[in-house]
Order: structure tokens, then C-alpha cells, then sequence
């Protein structure tokens, strides 16, 4: 314990300093150097678990928040004027979690075993798998171009069927915990639920389904121990390098186009690849605010998490995406996503920052710490990663809508489903 807690204090002491530069200097190239060093010696200092928030949360924070300022500074991006705070901002978001976040150490695994798990397996799987499947047909059938196409279509069978895959990635995670140590029985549900997976990110260019996949794969093998750390590293060694080939072939089985990619000729091409158009935006998008601080800062006032709740329901009045692409990029067919450290600025300024990511350092300490309490509780702690990682480039209703109909409906229904069969090992 006494360990722990100087360690958590040189963190803290480190990252002052460490803002101290961030928060002095107004060239991106300073700002980016320190930024990824603080997430470094945070990692060091605080000898971190692979699975904790404090690597692949703060991993994302850091690399969604240096994206822009880093294509800024190899000259790749120049269309948004650079200023210091956004990065300052983000620095903010960094320290406030660190400060919130707490972690237990040393927690033991509870286990249960389910009986008749071969049966929901078989009726739920493989109905479910066919089903989402299935909804390929009309996918390739009906002339679509891209993924916008798709949505906007309205088709009630590829609607339902987008829902069910994510579904699906939940009861698929719940059967690697309850299937814990038997790697054999989980090869063949990784190879059946991946093959869907990929078919469906093939035909509708929704690549998030492919890596929402991989990355709850790779964190329920490393937290079963199928998996060593360093072969985790290299798994999301293989992901980083995914992501240029997926950004080039996203449409590529639905229009057989390829996008244009303008940055081969680059001596930074690894760097863009990678960083450009996923990781840019929320930096991007930061940047634009701050730009129009004037009129952004404190917009809303509390009023785009009301709607966060309610768009579980079905109601959004007061979508910050929507008013984000709305006001930014009138006119634009092409979703530019938003930021969640910009959303905490347009409701209360500095303090929306803070008051975010508390809520996101106690919500993830709850899941961590308890994560081995129960297969369900693992589940979606597994499921809330890549949802997560997603939010630094949207707002809460991505968090809140995800985690309620893609991760606690799907659990519900394995309770209903399994009632009565379970017993403790």
C-alpha cells in the first residue's frame, strides 16, 4: 500500500511538471514531446497493469489528444488554425483522472459455472449469427456506396441486425469468462463470432465492428491469461498497423473504390496513416472550439447531458455531435464526430472538463476494481473499453446508449435465459 501511494504521488508530482511545459509552451511540438512522455513515465511510475485505464484509457486520451496538433506540426494538416489550449485542456482532462482514479491490487477471481451453456450457445449463437448474416444480402443488394447510405436507408433487417452484432460481442465475451481456461471451447467461438464480424465490416464499411471485435478479444485473453503481456503488446502492435490498410479498403467491398489515400509520398507516412482521420478528430474538433471560444464556451449549460440520457430512449434534443457538424460544417454529408473533453467546455467551460472526467475516473474505477466479482461484471468491463476509447471523439450519449442497449440488455437476457441453471463450482 505504501508503495503504491508514493508512486501515485511522484505521478502526480510529474505530471505538474509536466503541465508546467504543456501550459508554458505554444509550439505543438513541445506540447505533443511532453504529452507522450507524461503518458510514459505514468506507465513507468505507476508499474501498470495492461488491463487497468491507466494504460488503454490514458493511452487514448494521449493519442487522441496529440492527433491534430501532431499533423500540424509535420505540416500535414493546417485547415484549423493552431492554438495552445486545446492541448492544455487535454492535459487538464489527463491530471483530473489520475487524481480520481483509484485502484485495488492483488483482487481475487471469483468463478461460477453455468450448466446448459451448450444450449444457449447453440439456439442464441447460431440463430443470432445467421440472422446478422443474413442482413448482407440486402446490404449487397442494394447499391449502397457507404456506410452513411446504409444508415439512412432505414432498412428495419440491417438495422436490427447492426444491434445484434454488438449484442452478439457481449454474450461472446459473458462465454470466454465462463468458458475461463478452456481455450480450446474459446478458439471456436473467436472463429465463429470473427469470421461475422468481419463479413459485416467488409459489406457495410462499419470498421468498428471489426476492431470493437479484436480489442475485446485481446483483453479477455489477457485478463483469462490465454495471453502474456508481450504477446498483448503485439496484438495491438498488429491493430495500429490495421488501421491505414481499413481506412484505405473501407468501401472497397461495397463500391469497389478504394479511398484515396495522399500521403504516400510523405516521409511521415506511418505517422499519418495511423493518426490521420481517426485519431485527428477530437483533437481537431477541440481546436475548432477553442478558435470560437467566444461562442462555444458554455453553450449549453448542462443541457447536452439531459439529452445524453434521453437518447437512450429514443429522444435527442440537444445533440452535441449534431450541433457541432451542424454549426461547423454546414451542409456536410460526412460525420465529423466531437470530443468528449469538448463537451464538458460547451456546458460549463473548464469545469465541464473536470467534471467529465471524474465521472469517467469513478465509473471506471467501479468496473475495474470490480471486474473479478463476477463473469458479468468482467463482461462489461471488457465491453466498456472499446466504447471508451470511442468517446474521447464523441460525447456521453456514446457511452450511456452503448453501455445500456448493447451491454446490460444482453446480460439481462443471459439472466432470464439462464435462470435457475446456475450453480457455484
Amino acid at each position: 500500500m505504501c508503495t503504491t501511494n508514493v508512486n501515485k504521488l511522484l505521478t502526480i508530482i510529474m505530471l505538474i511538471l509536466s503541465g508546467g511545459v504543456i501550459y508554458i509552451a505554444d509550439s505543438p511540438d513541445v506540447q505533443v514531446v511532453t504529452f507522450v512522455i507524461q503518458f510514459l513515465l505514468t506507465i513507468v511510475l505507476g508499474k501498470v497493469d495492461f488491463a487497468s485505464p491507466r494504460m488503454w484509457f490514458l493511452g487514448g486520451v494521449t493519442v487522441y489528444s496529440i492527433g491534430y496538433p501532431l499533423l500540424y506540426m509535420i505540416e500535414f494538416e493546417s485547415g484549423v488554425a493552431f492554438t495552445p489550449e486545446p492541448l492544455q485542456w487535454s492535459w487538464l482532462a489527463y491530471f483530473v483522472f489520475v487524481i480520481f482514479f483509484s485502484e485495488k491490487k492483488n483482487i481475487k477471481r471469483f468463478r461460477k459455472k453455468y450448466v446448459n451453456d451448450k444450449t444457449f450457445v447453440k439456439y442464441f449463437f447460431y440463430v443470432s449469427g445467421v440472422f446478422v448474416l443474413g442482413s448482407l444480402i440486402p446490404i449487397i443488394l442494394g447499391g449502397y456506396t457507404d456506410k452513411g447510405e446504409i444508415y439512412n436507408d432505414g432498412n428495419i433487417y440491417i438495422s436490427l441486425a447492426f444491434w445484434i452484432i454488438y449484442a452478439v460481442h457481449t454474450i461472446y465475451v459473458w462465454l470466454m469468462q465462463i468458458n475461463y481456461q478452456n481455450d480450446k471451447k474459446n478458439r471456436y467461438i473467436i472463429l465463429y463470432i470473427g469470421i461475422i464480424s468481419l463479413l459485416m465490416t467488409m459489406f457495410s464499411g462499419e470498421r468498428d465492428i471489426l476492431f470493437r471485435f479484436i480489442l475485446i478479444t485481446i483483453f479477455s485473453m489477457y485478463i483469462n491469461k490465454s495471453i502474456t503481456p508481450k504477446m498483448l503488446g503485439i496484438c495491438f502492435a498488429g491493430l495500429i498497423g490495421l488501421i491505414p490498410l481499413s481506412r484505405m479498403l473501407k468501401y472497397y467491398f461495397l463500391s469497389s473504390d478504394l479511398i484515396a489515400t495522399d500521403f504516400y509520398e510523405s516521409p511521415y507516412m506511418l505517422i499519418i496513416g495511423i493518426i490521420g482521420g481517426e485519431f485527428e478528430s477530437a483533437s481537431k474538433n477541440l481546436q475548432i472550439l477553442a478558435n470560437d471560444s467566444d461562442n462555444s464556451m458554455g453553450e449549453f449549460m448542462g443541457g447536452t447531458y439531459i439529452s445524453d440520457i434521453t437518447r437512450i430512449f429514443g429522444y435527442s434534443p440537444y445533440s452535441a455531435i449534431s450541433w457541432f457538424n451542424e454549426r461547423y460544417y454546414p451542409g456536410s454529408i460526412v460525420g465529423h464526430g466531437f470530443t468528449i473533453i469538448g463537451e464538458g467546455y460547451i456546458n460549463f467551460g473548464i469545469l465541464g472538463i473536470i467534471l467529465n472526467f471524474v465521472i469517467i475516473a469513478v465509473l471506471l474505477s467501479y468496473l475495474y476494481n470490480n471486474r473479478f466479482k463476477s463473469e458479468v461484471y468482467t463482461t462489461i468491463y471488457i465491453c466498456i473499453i472499446p466504447t471508451m476509447i470511442y468517446v474521447m471523439r464523441a460525447d456521453f450519449s456514446n457511452l450511456i446508449s452503448p453501455l445500456v442497449k448493447q451491454v446490460l440488455i444482453p446480460l439481462l437476457l443471459v439472466r432470464f435465459v439462464l435462470k435457475n441453471k446456475r450453480v457455484v463450482s
